[in-house]
């Protein structure tokens, strides 16, 4: 979704990605101790060609999403993509968010991060039993997942965005897509490579579209 917009858009100065996420969705317990972990972990964004500590669930932002899902608070996050982009993409600015349903969880768990309990939580014990109780949580079949990518380049912006139901299995869809990638020809250049450097999004998106994720881009904003 980066490498569609940012090639609509000439480069991407400006980055900025944000995943929702629902309580009531499917969460293998390792997925889950790690996301505890990283309340607590440490990292730095990049901003205007710099990098500034941040901490996990700060600097809430109001995203929109597409419907049902509408404007919800989003925090930041440390996904690795706010640590490639500028290397992958040339971007000056790169930031992560995370919106969590229901957004009382999101407040809570800012809450916990701000108090210092965070760090509490994170401890191999008691996260690991947090984790445990989840495995045999029974999935909603109301539970969105919903994603949003905006890319800003000299003045000028656009954003895409992909909703869904079932994050495991569209993360499943996305990684098969890029093996058919590669097993297909479709990437020519030998190297280690992030996806948004060689992927073609033309066929990747399609592989997506018929798996049920649409990913719909926006027009350009001057």
């Amino acid at each position: 979704m980066v490498r569609a917009l940012a090639a609509s858009l000439g480069a991407a100065e400006e980055i900025e990605t944000c995943l929702l996420v629902s309580a009531l969705d499917t969460t293998g317990p390792a997925s889950f101790d790690y996301f505890l972990q990283e309340l607590s972990m440490p990292f730095v964004v990049h901003v205007d060609g710099a990098d500034r500590a941040a901490r996990a669930f700060s600097e809430p932002r109001l995203i929109e999403f597409p419907p049902p899902v509408g404007a919800r608070p989003a925090y930041l996050f440390p996904f690795s993509d706010q640590v490639l982009y500028p290397r992958t993409m040339g971007a000056r600015t790169a930031l992560t968010r995370l919106a969590i349903e229901p957004a009382i969880l999101a407040k809570l768990l800012a809450a916990v991060v701000r108090s210092g309990a965070a760090r509490l939580i994170a401890r191999k014990p008691l996260r690991h039993a947090i984790a445990m109780r989840r495995k045999d949580q029974a999935p909603s079949a109301d539970a969105l997942f919903a994603l949003r990518v905006d890319v800003t380049n000299q003045g000028q912006s656009s954003h895409a965005t992909l909703i869904g139901h079932a994050q495991a299995d569209a993360a499943a869809a996305g990684a098969g897509s890029v093996v058919r990638s590669l097993l297909d020809g479709e990437v020519t250049e030998p190297g280690a490579w992030m996806p948004e450097q060689v992927i073609a999004t033309v066929p990747f998106f399609s592989r997506l579209a018929a798996r049920g994720l649409r990913v719909e881009l926006a027009s350009r904003i001057g």
